[in-house]
């Protein structure tokens, strides 16, 4: 009867220990899975904030370069006045 019962208790503990292993992949699987979703959610990020940047040192080029027709419009046209004055 021991014997049957040492049985009983180790098919158990088997049992218990195949589950843990089950529930084991399963706990490595939505692991990876979200870790993935992690990866691709950072990549899909610096993606973004790159192409923000880009867009931000365009428009700062774009501000500069406005900015120094200006000035040089205004150059001229003091420089225009000041020929009309001395003529």
């Amino acid at each position: 009867m021991p014997s049957g019962r040492g049985t009983s208790a180790s098919e158990k503990l088997e049992m218990d220990i195949q589950k843990a292993f089950e529930q084991l992949k399963g706990i490595e699987k939505r692991y990876h899975e979200s870790t993935k979703t992690v990866e691709l959610t950072r990549q899909s990020c610096a993606t973004e904030f790159c192409r923000s940047c880009d867009k931000a040192q365009r428009m700062e080029l774009d501000r500069i370069t406005e900015m120094k027709n200006f000035t040089q419009s205004f150059i001229n046209s003091i420089q225009k006045f000041c020929e009309t004055m001395y003529q």
